[in-house]
């Protein structure tokens, strides 16, 4: 792949897709690839999504669990992030959970302890597996690039394993490693 990070994700099915199809096909899917992934990086900006799970990290800080009231309010809080005017009508609580759909982080009914009792939140263990892939802390080793380099498989790191802390930020235009059953294999 002439790209890492989610910018292969995204661009991996066109380029087998070429490469099956032969001809100049693989060679103009890559350039593609590289021209258009140029265009976006040019912002220097995290999309949307990234900069969320980013933020939400800093917003657990500790907790295992955050009610979605308290998730938001969090998010809100910091005047460096987007969160407080981002959209029409501000940041609402079905806006994270639209923008987290694509990790696989969905907010869920949860109990907590007094005064809130049960309320819809999100769970700790829910995003470490994006984190980890996503936006992993500056001590994550970098495991893709090191076993794609040496052409050996890449190992799925199961979320239980991760280390996560609620104060690193997000790492951009980090490697991240990719799961066996997610490789494409011709």
């Amino acid at each position: 792949m002439p790209v890492e990070d989610r910018a292969a994700d995204t661009w991996e099915p066109l380029v087998a897709v070429a490469d099956h199809a032969a001809g100049d096909w693989p060679e103009r899917a890559r350039a593609a690839a590289l021209t258009l992934t140029a265009e976006a990086d040019d912002s220097g900006q995290p999309s949307p999504r990234v900069r969320l799970l980013a933020d939400c990290r800093t917003a657990f800080r500790t907790d295992t669990a955050l009610p979605n009231v308290t998730l938001l309010e969090r998010l809100r809080a910091d005047p460096e992030a987007p969160w407080v005017d981002y959209g029409p009508n501000r940041l609402t609580a079905m806006k994270p959970g639209v923008l987290l759909r694509e990790y696989d982080i969905r907010s869920a009914t949860i109990r907590f302890s007094p005064p809130v009792s049960h309320a819809k939140g999100y769970q700790r263990i829910d995003f470490t597996e994006a984190w980890t892939r996503y936006c992993p802390g500056p001590d994550a080793p970098n495991r893709a690039r090191s076993s794609h380099s040496a052409g050996a498989a890449i190992p799925a790191v199961p979320p239980s394993t991760s280390q996560v802390r609620g104060d690193e930020a997000c790492a951009t235009g980090t490697t991240q490693a990719v799961p066996p059953e997610k490789q494409y294999r011709p």
